[in-house]
């Protein structure tokens, strides 16, 4: 049976990079690998036994861990013109899978006959009408894709296939090869399991206990971030990506100028291994398509690339930029999160299907020369609003998305934000951070569930009272880790807890949290910006008023008004002590402990906590201190009254 196949092959673990032993590697990471079976099983009941405590004490059995163990998906876009090389290749998953399926897109939407040949026996699948059919190895076989195919025909390829080649249209053809095999050095990137030193717990107080516990949220082991730069300016957070990849910044000027077309200067760019963006939704506008090439001049000389973005926001022309990128270059493959529900596995809601979204914020670059790669995290997405004050209009670029503010355009409306990130740049911090976000990328179709990354090894003792940890939250293939993980970190709190978010609606588990910390005198002060200037911020206005009415006379609360202009706070914190600190996706909402992907970078470090206090300083200077009661309105009546359902917005 299919879900019994899945839950077997979770046992499995990817060969391991640069580690004592793989008996060691096996033990260690053996409860968390049986608690992943655990909770994919009671998945399939609906419910989830996961508290996110810690796993390493569960006893679970130790055993030989296989290694194929998920079902992979990727997308190759094919385009008339062909790529741009005529030995041009495109890297399949490793060994670590025991199918790959890959979905074949033709980007002019229209029929165009397909010649497949693998070196192994194939399938071609999702045709219809009697078109599907098997590929015998080393025998090519042509195939009709039909209009608007992009999701609707895929290959179906065993572990045993290592190399396929598509042909189509005048002479066009890409070769398929496994990645284990043409890049090995992405292979081990991807493979890489860490065992974690950390201090005898005896030694530690409550708050660096919860730092360096084994727990089942997904996290890297702790490191030392390297040079660390705050992003609050928009421009500059966008010429940190435009210095990461071309090695120098675009001029504020130039970037104001709204010029799509103004000439990017390569000469210091980087010599790149590998790029890693992953967003919950860019667009084809300005930003994006000065990104775009960006990442045109990379690909052309042969640097792997990986985007991944939320499926149901992406419309027709951010499809077209990104994938018409990916058709030229197929060293560039994007993929779209999706949740779709497992063989056998009823969700609670089907409402999950349409609820769920990626919300991991990564841009990353390795660069092949020491002290040049950067990790950036925080609450940004890649489109214009994020950047400008205003939307630029391109009437000379129609393959670009012009926005209007007064009119409506749905998902693709235009608002401002103001907002927050933060780049690391030591080269051990940068690695480790990608690979951790690589055991997602290469995460299971049918659960998007990924393998742990990092484990503790008791008999590792470090010496070390600071450091720096990346967390990936997948709720409903983790049992809401992170959701428990920010309730200890509330729970160790001395003396002040600082939260900045743009939603005032936690899950009653940190809410509770709260209160306990307020009621042994710990300090709870927020920063929101009430207001929303999102398509749903009616609403969004409306469960943040409901609670400032009721909590403001328990927690300090300030709402941040930005000064002359039109934006909605986006940013994302936590402070405990003036020692640790979160830089996140997550937002103080339902939804993003329930629903969403999540990532951040948390810091048990006292200089980068008091740097980021410094942001939040700014942020109070236009801020108004809220003060509890009031009348609420029809509507919060109403949103009060949703109990449950408030975890959809």
């Amino acid at each position: 049976m299919r879900i019994r196949g899945i839950l077997a092959g979770f046992l499995a673990l990817a060969g391991c990079a640069s580690l004592d032993s793989h008996e060691t590697v096996a033990r260690l990471l053996s409860p968390h690998e049986s608690r992943l079976v655990e909770i994919l099983a009671e998945t399939s009941g609906g419910a989830s036994a996961v508290d996110g405590h810690e796993v390493a004490a569960q006893g679970a059995a130790t055993g030989d861990l296989p290694r194929r163990w998920r079902r992979a998906e990727v997308n190759l876009f094919l385009d008339e013109a062909g790529p741009a090389r005529p030995d041009a290749r495109f890297l399949l998953p490793g060994t670590d899978t025991f199918e790959t399926r890959v979905n074949l897109g033709y980007l002019p939407l229209l029929p165009v006959t397909v010649s497949v040949s693998c070196d192994a026996p194939a399938y071609m699948s999702g045709l219809g009408g009697g078109g599907n059919g098997s590929i015998r190895a080393g025998r090519a076989r042509q195939f009709t894709l039909p209009a608007s195919s992009r999701a609707r025909a895929w290959l179906e390829l065993g572990p045993e296939v290592q190399s396929c080649v598509v042909g189509w249209g005048a002479g066009h053809s890409v070769t398929l090869v496994r990645q284990d095999d043409a890049r090995p050095d992405l292979a081990e990137l991807d493979a890489r399991t860490d065992l974690c030193a950390a201090p005898d717990p005896a030694g530690l107080d409550a708050l660096e206990r919860v730092f360096y516990s084994d727990r089942w949220l997904s996290q890297t082991c702790a490191v030392a971030p390297g040079p660390v730069r705050l992003l609050d300016d928009p421009i500059a957070a966008f010429n940190a990506r435009a210095e990461a990849l071309m090695g120098k910044p675009l001029g504020r000027a130039a970037l104001l100028s709204g010029d799509p077309d103004m000439p990017l200067d390569f000469s210091n760019a980087p010599d790149l291994q590998l790029i890693t963006i992953s967003y919950l939704i860019m667009r084809a506008d300005y930003s994006g398509h000065l990104i775009t090439r960006m990442l045109e001049w990379h690909a052309a000389r042969g640097t792997e690339i990986r985007i991944l973005l939320t499926s149901k926001l992406m419309r027709g022309l951010d499809r077209n930029l990104f994938e018409g990128l990916a058709a030229r270059y197929p060293n560039v493959q994007v993929q779209y999160f999706t949740w779709e529900t497992p063989n056998g596995v009823f969700p609670a809601s089907s409402i999950d299907r349409i609820q769920r979204a990626h919300h991991i914020k990564v841009f990353s670059t390795i660069a092949y020369e020491p002290g040049r790669s950067r990790f950036i995290v925080g609450g940004r997405n890649l489109w214009d609003g994020f950047v400008f004050q205003e939307p630029f209009d391109l009437p000379g670029h129609p393959e670009l998305r012009s926005y209007d503010r007064e009119a409506m355009q749905g998902l693709m409306y235009y608002s401002t934000y103001e907002d927050f990130e933060i780049e690391i740049a030591g080269d051990r911090a940068v690695e480790a951070a990608t690979a951790h976000f690589a055991t997602f990328w290469h995460r299971d179709k049918d659960t998007q569930a990924a393998r742990p990354m990092a484990v503790t090894d008791p008999a590792r003792r470090g010496s070390a009272r600071s450091g720096m940890r990346h967390y990936i939250s997948i709720p409903w293939a983790d049992g809401e880790a992170q959701l428990h993980w920010i309730v200890d970190l509330m729970d160790a709190a001395q003396r002040e807890i600082f939260i900045v978010t743009p939603f005032l609606y936690p899950p009653q588990p940190i809410l509770d949290a709260w209160l306990r910390a307020r009621a042994r005198g710990v300090e709870v002060r927020m920063v929101a910006r009430i207001n929303s200037t999102d398509p749903s911020g009616v609403f969004i206005k409306s469960l943040n008023t409901s609670f400032v009415r009721r909590w403001a006379g328990d927690f300090e609360i300030h709402e941040f008004v930005p000064a002359g202009e039109d934006k909605m706070m986006h940013t994302k914190l936590i402070m405990i002590d003036g020692r640790l600190s979160v830089v996140t996706s997550t937002n103080m909402n339902r939804r993003s402990f329930h629903h969403d992907t999540e990532n951040g970078l948390v810091f048990l470090d006292r200089t980068v906590t008091r740097q980021l206090l410094g942001v939040v300083d700014r942020y109070l200077e236009t801020a108004n201190r809220r003060d509890p009661g009031g009348e609420p309105d029809a509507l919060e009546k109403f949103m009060s009254g949703l109990g449950g359902l408030v975890q959809y917005f």
